[in-house]
């Protein structure tokens, strides 16, 4: 099979590669559509913490089954499916308390051990492949997983009905963000970035305000247009080292601080006592688990959340290369690229 194999920083290399075979608790999967995701361009800059080369990389895949192991009984040939990408140990503290995906073993599609859908076949086991439903493209069922990440971080916060939020950064997680917080009812919902094209979305997504910090001071207009004491919640998916600090600028004290995005570098909070005298929340949030996919898939296909929106480029996988400078290099504006298969 053609794959896209990430074999150095900044370097994609088209091969020709054996189909994978399932075994007999796994289901093999043709690949229909692939997001490629900021952690991947964090990979291909080579920062990313565990994803590193060689590697077919690749976690947000929908698809139609291509054949099933001897004891797989939900599936058949042709089905329609998404893979919630991670497998877990199982045994630890933390699968046994069913928190499999904080699971110090876990094993994520499309890294070193387990071949992604930047090629056009994956296996996964039986248990993490989910229907994809009738009324659903397979474009939107990419979307599935960017999205649960952005639901598992409003669940894991303190987000209800009228809640005032901030959210640093207006890519695909910050955008899946904002649509869930809105969704969970969520007041003022400010969306703050340097990038226009991002913003423009963000508004689409459930923006009440939208703030480009190159043009206005996000402080100023938080404590103008939502209370002088600041919001209740803020999200970062931005991953910028003082983003901490920002953050601690426009939420109130006794409020929360959610980081979703990775650090490229060290994380340094001058402010420490903005958390310790506001006695501030500061909460970290990793992917999601099984209700959250489940219930990503259900917003979508219910209409509840449009990810329509996200997608800008769809590219075959022969230009996996130039989907992830568009993404590093943002020579255009995007938001979420596309491999799309055949």
């Amino acid at each position: 099979m053609k794959a896209a194999v990430f074999t150095a920083p900044f370097r994609i290399e088209l091969k020709e590669i054996p189909e994978p075979e399932p075994e007999s608790h796994e289901v093999k999967i043709k690949v229909k559509a692939a997001g490629i995701c900021g952690s991947e361009v964090h990979a291909y800059n080579g920062t990313h913490p565990f994803r590193h080369p060689p590697a077919i990389m690749g976690h947000e895949v929908s698809g139609e089954v291509a054949e099933v192991g001897s004891a797989v009984r939900r599936f058949r040939p042709r089905d329609r499916v998404v893979v919630e990408p991670q497998k877990s140990c199982g045994s630890c503290i933390y699968c046994q308390g069913g928190d499999y995906y904080v699971c110090r073993q876990k094993v994520v599609l499309g890294t070193t051990t387990w071949n992604g859908a930047f090629g056009e076949y994956v296996v996964a086991p039986e248990g993490i492949v989910h229907p994809l439903p009738a009324n659903m493209s397979y474009e939107e069922g990419a979307l599935v997983e960017p999205l649960a990440v952005g639901l598992h971080a409003v669940r894991q916060s303190s987000v209800k009905l009228g809640s005032s939020v901030v959210m640093i950064g207006s890519g695909t997680i910050g955008l899946a963000t904002m649509a869930c917080a809105q969704a969970q009812g969520a007041g003022h919902i400010i969306a703050a970035d340097v990038i226009e094209f991002n913003l423009q979305i963000a508004k689409k997504m459930g923006a009440t305000r939208a703030v480009n910090v190159k043009q206005e001071r996000l402080e100023e207009v938080v404590k103008k247009e939502v209370h002088p004491a600041g919001a209740e919640i803020g999200f970062d998916a931005a991953g910028y080292p003082s983003v901490v600090d920002d953050l601690l600028a426009v939420v109130r004290r006794k409020g929360e601080i959610v980081l979703i995005a990775l650090f490229e570098e060290p994380v340094v909070i001058k402010n420490s006592f903005g958390i310790i005298g506001g006695e501030m929340h500061l909460k970290g949030v990793q992917m999601y688990d099984r209700a959250d996919f489940l219930a990503a898939i259900d917003m979508i296909s219910l209409q509840r959340i449009d990810v329509k929106p996200f997608i800008t480029h769809r590219l075959p996988v022969e230009e996996a290369q130039k989907g992830l400078e568009i993404l590093y290099r943002k020579t255009e504006d995007v938001i979420k690229v596309l491999l799309m298969y055949p």
